[in-house]
């Protein structure tokens, strides 16, 4: 499959015959999956950039034949600012890969309560944010799973990494920063 933009993709393979097993390559992405969809089925879901991308789909220990079912769905993502900040006021949707620790920068001008929130279906969020001589983290401060910083911070550069609580986790999430 060829992308022209980035996309959140969602590859299904369905069997009632053998155990499905799913590989994804391309563009450095190399993954795969057995029993990630519900029982013996397939599931990858990932965050892909722009390019060129391999789907395989075989029985898993190469064993098995008999009818499957392969679905793919994708959905387009919020890119990042080239700059790479994480703007006040303006959510960012991502995916987050198992054991991933995503990096935001943002700079304040102003003192100020400011929040910070990483919301999540897919996965018990966990947020840290460091900066001005400030370490601050919180797991569960949000609503159910969510994470969230509330503090005062002084004027400068901030660094805030979302990630899951365990490293087994990834998923979607919604990452915000906002002026109280």
């Amino acid at each position: 499959m060829i992308l022209e933009a980035p996309v959140f993709v969602t590859i299904d393979m369905l069997s009632d015959d053998f155990d499905a097993f799913l590989e994804l390559h391309g563009e450095g992405v190399s993954t795969s999956d057995d029993d990630g969809g519900e029982g013996l089925n397939a599931r990858i879901r990932y965050n892909l950039g722009p390019g060129s991308y391999t789907v395989i789909a075989r029985g898993h220990a190469f064993s098995g034949s008999g009818l499957f079912e392969l679905k793919a769905t994708a959905v387009e993502l919020d890119e990042l600012p080239d700059d790479g900040q994480l703007p006040i006021g303006q959510p960012i949707e991502a995916w987050l890969e198992a054991g991933a620790r995503d990096a935001y920068t943002f700079r304040l001008d102003e003192a100020g309560i400011y929040r910070l929130d990483m919301m999540s279906s897919d996965l018990d969020a966990f947020l840290e944010l460091e900066g001005e001589g400030l370490f601050l983290s919180d797991d569960d401060g949000g609503n159910n799973l969510d994470a969230r910083i509330e503090a005062h911070l002084e004027p400068g550069e901030y660094r805030a990494i979302a990630r899951g609580f365990n490293n087994r986790d990834s998923g979607a999430y919604v990452l915000s920063l906002s002026a109280e």
